[in-house]
């Protein structure tokens, strides 16, 4: 796919402690979870993807959400960079957290569960 925006967003205040993103950070609703502040209050970064699945259109975002101590997030892209399968776009730190936020397709298998352990540039996650 082709990279649209990249958006940086500085932390708030300080880090907070990391658990599971959940959905309700995409709409700006304060999460129900205990100790999930982090989902709005840490540094992240946004890059947006303009993609093909099946022969349609397929935008995605990843979302890199910066841990606790995590003093940074690297973007190895920009507008217009084309991206693939297994390339490398960016670095966030150990304790960190990366979100996957597609388009629903009926077609679309989801191969990875809440809590999998993925393994960057290994671990299908969907097809």
């Amino acid at each position: 796919g082709r990279v649209e925006a990249v958006r940086h967003h500085p932390p708030q205040g300080r880090n907070r402690y990391m658990a599971p993103m959940h959905w309700r950070t995409l709409l700006k609703i304060p999460p129900y979870e205990k100790n999930s502040r982090h989902l709005l209050d840490n540094e992240r970064l946004v890059t947006r993807v303009q993609g093909e699945f099946k022969g349609r259109p397929f935008p995605y975002y990843i979302v890199q959400i910066a841990g606790k101590k995590v003093r940074g997030i690297d973007s190895f892209v920009a507008p217009g960079t084309e991206v693939g399968q297994g390339d490398i776009f960016g670095m966030i730190r150990i304790g960190s957290q990366v979100d996957l936020v597609v388009p629903y397709f009926p077609d679309l298998e989801i191969l990875v569960g809440p809590g999998a352990k993925v393994r960057a540039g290994e671990t299908i996650l969907i097809r």
